[in-house]
């Protein structure tokens, strides 16, 4: 989908936004969001989606912009762009989230391999 050059009113704009926002946080399943994810955005719009989500992460874990260009195949300009957001309340929160997921897949690792290791 290309973007249009013809602004939307900023009445438009915001009741969009309000709408989208809204939808966003009804979504309560991981089933539910990745239906939305894979329905609603084209494949460009999820590899960029998913290339901003894995920049944010590599910063946050202190990966070098080498390091990053090579794995996500992104521009030093974008890693740039996004590292200028660190900082911002969103991009925290992002941060905050994917700490907890990561931290949870490590512990269920650890769990799986105790059991595994007592059968």
């Amino acid at each position: 989908m290309q973007t249009s050059s013809k602004k939307l009113s900023k009445k438009n704009q915001q009741n969009i936004t309000e709408q989208f926002i809204t939808l966003l946080s009804d979504l309560r399943h991981p089933d539910e969001c990745e239906y939305f994810f894979k329905s609603f955005l084209t494949k460009t719009e999820q590899s960029v989606f998913a290339k901003r989500l894995g920049i944010v992460w590599m910063l946050h874990q202190q990966e070098s912009y080498k390091d990053i260009k090579k794995k996500l195949k992104v521009s030093s300009a974008t890693i740039s762009s996004i590292a200028g957001q660190m900082d911002d309340k969103g991009t925290q929160l992002i941060v905050d989230k994917l700490r907890v997921d990561d931290w949870a897949g490590r512990w269920t690792k650890k769990i799986m391999g105790f059991f595994q290791a007592k059968s």
